[in-house]
């Protein structure tokens, strides 16, 4: 039992070890089943996770909080890369080209987060103020990966 958003939450965790075959995964080590109940009324969800972790690397309560985590993860680089990158906005005509703005998009993010570590005052450390920048002043973009 713990709060979760100011609700209680029940969330047990039951793990095993697979191999990578059992699932036509590579790199298959444990799968987890997690029930999670939000409330006494509310009916119980059931998910199931894969990781390559090794049970002997990655406990339960581990398992359990690397779960919690997830949205930390989903508001970095695809918050970036969708919401700021305006990445699913883009419309590739060839399908052999399909990576090839992916592949820019993750550099600039990569020159963004050493950018923004240089940056004074928190409102100017954001994605759309260096791509805007950057928009202007295009080979100091070509300068940053050359040097």
């Amino acid at each position: 039992m713990e709060d979760n958003r100011s609700r209680r939450e029940r969330r047990a965790l039951a793990t095993r070890a697979i191999e990578p075959a059992q699932l036509g995964l590579a790199g298959a080590a444990q799968l987890g089943c997690r029930h999670r109940q939000s409330g006494q009324d509310a009916e119980p969800e059931v998910e199931y996770f894969v990781t390559s972790r090794v049970a002997g690397k990655l406990s339960p309560e581990e398992f359990l909080n690397t779960d919690r985590q997830y949205w930390g993860v989903e508001s970095g680089l695809p918050q970036r890369l969708d919401g700021s990158g305006f990445e699913d906005r883009l419309r590739v005509r060839h399908k052999g080209a399909v990576h090839i703005p992916g592949l820019f998009a993750r550099v600039g993010v990569a020159l963004f987060v050493r950018w923004a570590t240089n940056q004074r005052r928190v409102r100017d450390r954001t994605f759309p103020t260096w791509r805007e920048w950057n928009s202007g002043h295009r080979w100091h973009m070509i300068r940053q990966v050359v040097d």
